[in-house]
């Protein structure tokens, strides 16, 4: 959906439209009195104005006389050359008048948030490529006349250049990376302020992204008169194979792969060969990927192997698994006996039978056949469900055979049902910190891959794997589910710079009228990083609030308690009825003022639970936290505006740990 109109936008777009502020009174009658009759004086027939971000407000001027100049010394409004104002983000401005004659009044504006709208904004993805359309829905009020719910207009509070509005002023088309603030106004009330990360798609590389295995000895072995099939994909989307090169750069005397991607062995191959594969794409190579090959009734001696002619099957269906055995393992009657099969991961989510496995969960499964001591190749395969698995589920009962989603279908199906997708032990106040963690120079390491797994069909990531110290993967984390744990969460917001599905913006929720229920946690919020408001908070990287470019946001963590701050009772964070939200909080780097989305180096995440005095950083690996820095570290009183210490962020080593 990329329509686009052509209507072009100024920074601070102002609708021609009825112009009342938050605290207006619509009453708007003046001269009452003899007083004001016989005062000559120039000035503003208010001295003060709140206005909620969004909002417009005409200034009223006594005495005036001929054109008149309007300033203000503050972003948190604008004004044009009538005396309209608008509110742009929260804060406080001086707005300053002069007439002709050099008469000059001041009033002072103040800009809040509105806390409770009549008119909520649904924001269908918070980040748009550039080149695409963004609609919105609106959720009003009961207190908004349905007369008057067709009369909402979209309107710009920054970042007005990066976009093109729609004629009916309901969404717009984007032109230009970087981040647009708006509200939906009908000059009278004002929805709730947003804001919509426009991104410019990046060209990433060729993979070679899965495999089609028809060999009966498994995804990297291949044997004469049996095949392979390597899929390519640019970005994490598969494209036709006509586009792309396969190559053979190992083993083309005994191998042979053509124009789709078929490997197969030549009559020619008499003993086992290592064969390489890579991929080409304009001027972007593949990885290599390695298959040995067999002739034809070679199997390594005293070795049994496992394959099947799919990777994925659904629930109730059986799928075969076939083994195969070196001739030496043969009983006398040339039979293989005694195998059996192992389901080594999410084994609650199949059957085992006698030929093979028949799903019974939606999962990612990983299962080896064993004869005696030995152990054959482990085959990663995948239960899918042709129908919603939930439909009807007992919540309980999901959660007493609770396992975590393994699959992005999965984990979309429980969001569906507001069902959890990660770890749902409960969270500790302090972090679970790696035993061993990697460092160079006597500095911490911090893993700069980005471990994506899958994309959806646009190329947007859709799972994340999360990979231990030395790089090898433990778990896989998916975009759209519901985390709560301090790791899950932190890896999620590393990975996808937005909140899991089971979080809300606002810093209230109520467990009891919410269906996540003891699952919800809040506050997706700004955080500004002032050392100046704050002296006790240490200085996070290139946070706005000191005068840097990045924008950091916050969320809760919810804990069993928090014990560090007296001004916080060590509660449970939620127990289902009611929300204690304690000090514990996720901050972390959003996006860059002016820019694209951020780099991997620029990914900041922040833990902090003695609310805001120390935070420890995300390292991008399983249980990896940095060292803790800040005002209690430093010495100083808790929270305290006399009294504090803050030490310095530690620096860390980037490092790509696959490599």
């Amino acid at each position: 959906m990329k329509n686009k109109f052509k209507l072009v936008l100024l920074s601070g777009l102002v609708l021609s439209l009825n112009l009342v502020s938050c605290d207006t009174d619509n009453n708007d009658s003046s001269d009452i009195s003899s007083s004001v009759e016989s005062d000559t004086s120039f000035h503003f027939k208010e001295e003060s104005k709140t206005l909620y971000i969004g909002e417009q407000y005409r200034t009223h001027l006594v005495n005036a006389s001929g054109k008149i100049l309007y300033q203000v010394d503050s972003n948190s409004v604008s004004v044009d050359e009538n005396g309209v104002v608008l509110a742009l983000q929260e804060g406080t401005a001086l707005l300053t008048a002069t007439d002709e004659n050099g008469n000059t009044d001041s009033m002072r504006i103040e800009v809040v948030k509105n806390e409770n709208p009549l008119v909520n904004v649904t924001v269908f993805d918070s980040k748009v490529e550039v080149g695409e359309h963004a609609v919105f829905l609106l959720g009003f009020s009961s207190k908004v006349p349905e007369e008057e719910r067709n009369n909402y207009r979209i309107v710009i509070l920054s970042g007005a250049n990066l976009v093109e509005v729609d004629e009916n002023m309901q969404g717009f088309t984007c032109l230009a990376p970087g981040v647009v603030h708006f509200v939906f106004s009908n000059g009278i009330h004002v929805s709730e302020d947003v804001s919509v990360e426009i991104v410019q798609y990046s060209y990433k590389g060729v993979t070679i992204q899965s495999f089609v295995v028809t060999s009966s000895s498994g995804d990297y072995s291949l044997r004469k008169g049996e095949t392979i099939e390597l899929t390519g994909s640019v970005d994490g989307i598969s494209i036709a194979d006509s586009s792309l090169n396969y190559k053979l750069v190992k083993g083309g005397e005994v191998a042979s792969i053509d124009s789709n991607g078929i490997l197969s062995l030549k009559d020619t191959i008499n003993q086992v060969t290592d064969i390489e594969v890579e991929v080409t794409y304009k001027n972007s190579v593949s990885q290599t990927v390695e298959i040995v090959g067999y002739p034809s009734d070679l199997i390594e001696p005293n070795s049994i192997s496992i394959s099947s002619e799919k990777d994925t099957f659904n629930i109730n269906e059986e799928l075969p698994v076939k083994v195969s055995f070196a001739s030496s393992l043969a009983s006398e009657d040339g039979l293989y006996k005694d195998y059996y099969f192992e389901v080594t991961s999410n084994p609650q989510a199949v059957r085992i039978t006698s030929n093979g496995l028949v799903g019974v969960k939606i999962a990612q499964i990983k299962v080896v056949a064993k004869l005696g001591n030995l152990t054959s190749n482990e085959l990663t395969l995948e239960v899918t469900s042709r129908e919603d698995p939930y439909l009807n589920v007992d919540e309980d009962e999901f959660y007493q055979d609770y396992y975590m989603a393994s699959t992005y279908e999965d984990a979309v199906y429980r969001t569906r049902h507001y069902l959890m997708s990660g770890d749902t032990s409960p969270q500790d106040q302090a972090p679970t910190i790696s035993s061993y963690q990697p460092k160079d120079n006597g500095k911490l390491m911090r893993n700069t891959s980005l471990t994506y797994s899958d994309y959806d069909e646009n190329g947007d990531p859709i799972a994340y794997t999360v990979v231990d110290e030395v790089g090898d993967p433990i778990y896989t984390i998916f975009k759209d589910a519901a985390y709560t744990t301090l790791q899950d969460v932190a890896a999620y917001v590393f990975a996808f710079n937005d909140i899991p599905a089971n979080y809300i913006q606002g810093k209230h929720g109520n467990p009891s009228n919410n269906p996540w229920h003891k699952w919800l946690r809040c506050n997706q919020s700004n955080f500004s990083g002032s050392t100046t408001s704050y002296p006790y908070e240490p200085a996070l990287p290139d946070i706005s609030g000191i005068g840097g470019d990045l924008h950091y946001y916050e969320i809760d963590i919810g804990t069993t308690g928090t014990s560090t701050d007296p001004s916080y009772m060590p509660h449970e964070y939620n127990d289902g009825k009611n929300i204690d939200r304690g000090a514990a909080r996720i901050v972390y780097a959003s996006y860059r003022k002016y820019d694209n989305e951020l780099s991997p180096n620029e990914r900041y995440v922040f833990y902090t639970y003695n609310h805001y005095n120390d935070f420890q950083e995300y390292l991008n690996y399983y249980n990896g936290w940095g060292e803790m820095f800040g005002n209690i570290t430093g010495g100083g009183e808790m929270s305290s505006h006399e009294n504090y210490n803050p030490t310095p962020y530690p620096e860390v080593v980037y490092s790509d740990f696959r490599n």
